[in-house]
């Protein structure tokens, strides 16, 4: 590892294992990666750890809507917001472009430290869940969800059994699910029930990372929620998997194409599938009071300066963004994700960094317009 200010670089080699990983994104031309050294190793200052994740970003020509999801998600202090850098990355001799080098969504120390021998990490996975070993649907929506991560470990089904505080956590979460899959459900959200199992803030901050992304991912997969054993809360996060969002698609209103959207909390009516929490959450006053709060005390002025950080990065990506894109001739070229609703590919970075820019800037506008309005009935106005 070669780190130009030379604070963190690796010079003597460094056993370990570099593997393929992604599901659609493994399909593409540029592969992502994940390494495993032997040892935890730091790298580039960010916080020792074994496992590593090395994402391509094959289908954002940005090379930065997933650092300006976990930047935003870390300063408005969502806990475990992977860190990451970027890195040039090489695998024998051969140039492979501009990655995102990332911590991994994982339950480990300096990742998600759940404490209680009990405590589980899970996803929302209504895409690939039924491929997992461990998996369930909640009885009132229908939401797969898959038993990722835990305290006690998950090996695999082949493997052997749970290990008993696995199946403890595993049963415990899949019951909290349920519990608030069916307080949301109701005609009149019972707020104290809720509010008792889940934690508020987390929710409402997981909230405004996907509302100002307009994800379309948060019906579908890489949507985690981590529960610390059976007297802990219900917490959102980490946030993963944002290649897809800010207008990537941009002739898709139900992927996110449009600024000035109520997005994330009218998905499930936009997308018309998804459990539609977040749509449920804001019938009650408490809810948009607290999202309405934290933005006006901290998440605005975060999502105010995201368009001059990300003409800071482009200023720093430009080099290695020219290697990249003449490693991986994509510019000016049609989509990698859906054809005919995503973007066709700037000819230029800087008029991919630019659409994104200017897409952030109208979103925030609207945001902002809408948490100083009175409360609403969402019904997924697009």
């Amino acid at each position: 590892l070669e780190d130009p200010t030379g604070a963190f670089s690796i010079a003597t080699p460094v056993a370990g294992e570099i593997k393929g990983r992604g599901n659609y994104t493994w399909s593409l031309p540029k592969k992502p990666y994940q390494i495993k050294f032997a040892d935890n190793t730091g790298v580039l200052g960010m916080a020792s750890s074994k496992t590593w994740v090395l994402l391509a970003n094959a289908a954002d020509a940005s090379l930065m809507r997933t650092k300006v999801a976990f930047e935003f998600a870390d300063k408005i202090g969502l806990p475990y917001t992977p860190e990451s850098r970027w890195i040039d990355l090489r695998v024998n001799d051969q140039y492979l472009g501009n990655y995102l080098m990332s911590e991994k969504t994982e339950v480990k120390k300096n990742r998600v430290e759940l404490k209680h021998d009990q405590g589980v990490l899970v996803e929302l996975d209504n895409n690939y869940g039924l491929s997992e070993d461990y998996n369930f649907r909640t009885s009132t929506s229908n939401t797969l969800f898959v038993l990722k991560e835990a305290k006690s470990d998950v090996p695999k089904l082949s493997e052997g059994p749970l290990p008993a505080a696995t199946l403890a956590g595993w049963n415990d979460v899949k019951n909290t699910l349920n519990r608030v899959d069916q307080l949301l459900a109701a005609p009149t959200v019972d707020w104290a029930a809720l509010s008792a199992i889940i934690d508020v803030d987390s929710f409402v901050k997981f909230y405004w990372v996907y509302e100002l992304a307009a994800n379309p991912e948060l019906s579908q997969s890489s949507i985690y929620f981590y529960k610390d054993g059976p007297d802990s809360k219900l917490f959102a996060g980490p946030v993963w998997d944002f290649d897809s969002s800010m207008g990537n698609y941009d002739r898709a209103p139900q992927f996110g194409s449009n600024p000035i959207t109520d997005y994330a909390k009218s998905i499930s009516i936009i997308r018309n599938q998804g459990n539609g929490w977040y749509h449920q959450l804001f019938r009650t006053q408490q809810f948009y009071d607290r999202a309405q709060a934290l933005w006006n005390q901290s998440i605005k002025n975060e999502a105010l300066l995201m368009p001059a950080k990300i003409s800071a990065w482009e200023a720093q990506l430009n080099k290695s963004a020219a290697n990249n894109f003449s490693r991986w001739r994509v510019l000016g070229q049609p989509t990698f994700l859906v054809a005919g609703l995503g973007k066709t590919y700037h000819p230029t970075y800087a008029g991919e960094v630019g659409y994104l820019r200017d897409w952030i800037k109208a979103r925030v506008t609207m945001l902002t317009k809408e948490a100083a309005a009175p409360q609403l009935q969402y019904q997924g106005r697009v």
